[in-house]
């Protein structure tokens, strides 16, 4: 499916509210650490930070291609 330049600013807001989700996810998962639910999350970090990185890669592709614009 091609996305339409018009497309773009929802698209690009739906990207932003899943990595601020991912984040809020990121905050939930260290205090469930601190507080001593599970003894180890360095695979769920690892995780969080892997989909924070590929969230962001289509973010700044859309962004960079509004400047070009």
């Amino acid at each position: 499916m091609k996305r339409t330049h018009q497309g773009d600013p929802e698209f690009l807001r739906f990207l932003f509210i899943a990595r601020d989700s991912l984040c809020e996810l990121e905050t939930q998962v260290m205090i469930a650490h601190n507080l001593g639910f599970f003894a180890t999350n360095e695979a769920i970090m690892n995780r969080i930070n892997e989909l924070f990185t590929r969230l962001n890669a289509p973010i700044r592709f859309i962004q960079n291609k509004a400047r070009e614009s």
